[in-house]
């Protein structure tokens, strides 16, 4: 048993068991209505299911790593205890799958199971559970290599400087700049940078330089036109500044929905991605269209894990379809993304042409109150605030500080029919009190 402060320092052990060991899973609790019962504890057809899964997993060579189970650990005390049998060379334990049924399953000599446990939920374990392990606290210094945390202040001192130019303490905030901004999530990138780069720990002055630059063009990736914007009235005099909004359009050009979906399918293998984005959930999304080989669903339109998983292991032996969007409320059904993470990289396939998505939807006014929790390590995250718009806005019309060169644009010009739609739109979202 690991024992980490939070989920996201159960993450950052996760991250490290994965890249020790060649093979590992991980299974998380479900979150979806249907496998609870009033939302306080799990069905027995759900129990059954994940103990079946167990059992598959524990006559194979793989590291299983379990959170948010707790509804299943009391069925496991013998494989905890490590309580085996030998019966022609294979070792056999008992597993109980209900008060009268206890079933013998082989387990492999190679197997291993770690339990991820949050240091507050302790409390809430039985003390004959707990003692049924060996224990670790882990902490963040123990895991993460100093020259991490160096480089990563850097950066998190450079986002912090780019703040300052906001003269509202309250908009925009670094999370209006960087959707996904996190001191971890920072850490985590450095960390990615130091492998993808193949830099080792003991690096040079210019190297340094080197990862630094290659972390700020990832985190521009997942910046909103916020940043643009408040860099925008700050130019004057300010060839640096100058230069990050022309980076961000240079790498933002790119990165329209219709575009990262068409590079996407051009490639043999779709890896995983999520994609942050001011579109509501409500909205449809027009490229989907006009392209046969994308498919969308909604996290709230599925109520348990066996629902999402059929639907997803479909995907996969689907011959029109290559990607899969699963769109979710950030706000609203953030419950689920822990969860969701696992199911989609345990139901991948290596050798698939085919890929599964993440597109979560957030809104700009509750940036301030977005919980951040999970790492997203080995996806490529990126932010596209109009899934529907394919154009940034023009760059010298966002450089030229006149309001009538706004209204005179003709990207900007409003017909009599859309104004009066926009003026019925602001009266209906007015809060009336």
């Amino acid at each position: 048993m690991l024992i980490g402060e939070s989920e996201i320092m159960l993450d950052y052990v996760e991250r490290y068991i994965k890249r020790s060991q060649q093979s590992t899973l991980t299974l998380v609790g479900s979150s979806l209505p249907g496998d609870s019962i009033a939302g306080t504890t799990y069905s027995e057809q759900y129990n059954r299911r994940v103990l079946m899964d167990i059992v598959l997993h524990a006559e194979t060579n793989i590291t299983l790593i379990m959170r948010r189970m707790d509804h299943i650990y009391a069925n496991l005390y013998d494989l905890f205890n490590q309580n085996f049998h030998t019966s022609g060379h294979r070792k056999y334990c008992r597993i109980a799958f209900d008060n009268l049924n206890y079933q013998r399953v082989p387990i492999h000599e190679d197997f291993f199971c770690i339990i991820l446990v949050e240091r507050k939920d302790l409390i809430e374990n039985d003390p004959p559970f707990l003692n049924r392990f060996e224990k670790h606290v882990v902490d963040r210094d123990s895991l993460i290599h100093r020259c991490y945390t160096i480089i990563a202040s850097n950066l998190l001192q450079w986002i912090d400087s780019l703040a300052t130019y906001s003269l509202n303490k309250h908009f925009p905030q670094r999370k209006n700049l960087f959707v996904d901004y996190n001191p971890d999530n920072v850490r985590l990138l450095v960390m990615d940078a130091f492998d993808s780069l193949k830099i080792s720990e003991d690096y040079s002055e210019n190297q340094r330089d080197i990862i630094i630059e290659f972390c700020k063009e990832k985190l521009i990736r997942t910046s909103s036109f916020d940043l643009p914007l408040l860099l925008s009235c700050h130019i004057k005099n300010n060839d640096k500044l100058k230069m990050l909004i022309d980076q961000y359009y240079k790498i933002h050009k790119q990165l329209s929905f219709s575009n990262i979906i068409d590079q996407a399918l051009e490639e043999k293998m779709i890896p995983n991605q999520v994609i942050y984005t001011y579109t509501q959930i409500y909205d449809k999304i027009e490229y989907l269209n006009y392209n046969s080989l994308v498919m969308e669903i909604k996290i709230g339109g599925f109520k348990s894990e066996f629902e999402l998983k059929t639907k997803i292991k479909e995907h996969y032996q689907s011959k029109n379809k290559r990607l899969l969007l699963i769109r979710v409320d950030y706000h609203h059904e953030y419950k689920h993304l822990l969860f969701l993470k696992h199911l989609i990289q345990n139901g991948s396939i290596e050798s698939s042409d085919h890929g599964v998505w993440l597109v979560l939807h957030l809104q700009r006014n509750l940036m301030d109150k977005i919980q951040d929790d999970i790492l997203f390590n080995g996806w490529c995250p990126v932010m596209i605030d109009n899934l529907n718009q394919k154009e940034l806005m023009q760059i010298d019309v966002l450089t030229n500080p006149s309001y009538r060169n706004l209204l005179d644009h003709a990207d900007f010009s409003l017909s009599h029919t859309m104004f009066n739609e926009l003026v019925t739109q602001s009266f209906v979202r007015v809060r009336y009190t």
